[in-house]
């Protein structure tokens, strides 16, 4: 009897310290206002490979300042009720490309990507994951609770343009998110 108890202890301290563990990593890494520190740290201390790293991330700065002009800011509300943000810019074609950014990101860390398909005669858009830049949300879903959202995305431009031919593209958590979308049931604009 006192084995049983004992181990009824220990059986209870574990799952305690394990819940204990679990909630903090999900206040400190999930959590929108966490203490998860966004890095700014680079890889490379040369100057002209973080230039370049930028330039790919980020676009050049003619195309930043091209995109602020051209674009227009998008937004829907999510099936939990968030109001979701991204940034849209049109071209003359029935071509479009969603390009879904990373962790703590916003759609600026895809406008490399996004200026590299524009110029391919892509429709551009780059929407902020809930969570993430100027879509609300306060935990992030690391592309899991991203699917509805990128499926309502779809939904949108289909609505804008019934001939729509959409690629999906995502770097890092965006990836995860493209590629949780693409086992759900998409339409055949996708």
């Amino acid at each position: 009897m006192k084995i049983i108890f004992v181990l009824l202890i220990a059986a209870t301290l574990v799952a305690a310290i394990s819940y204990g563990i679990a909630n903090y990593l999900v206040y400190v890494i999930l959590d929108r206002n966490g203490k998860h520190k966004e890095s700014t740290d680079v890889l490379s201390k040369d100057p002209e490979e973080v230039k370049l790293g930028i330039r790919l991330l980020c676009g050049t700065e003619e195309w930043q300042e091209e995109f602020r002009e051209k674009s227009e800011i998008w937004s829907l509300k999510s099936k939990d009720g968030l109001c979701l943000r991204g940034r849209f810019i049109s071209a003359a074609t029935h071509n479009y490309a969603i390009i879904c950014h990373g962790f703590t990101g916003k759609y600026t860390e895809v406008l490399g990507r996004a200026e590299h398909f524009y110029r391919k005669g892509f429709c551009v858009l780059t929407p902020d994951a809930r969570a993430h830049g100027e879509s609300e949300g306060q935990f992030r879903g690391m592309g899991w609770l991203e699917i509805d959202d990128i499926l309502l995305w779809i939904e949108k431009i289909i609505e804008f343009d019934k001939d729509a031919k959409i690629l999906l593209f995502g770097q890092s958590m965006g990836a995860a998110t493209v590629i949780n979308v693409s086992g759900e049931k998409l339409p055949d604009n996708v």
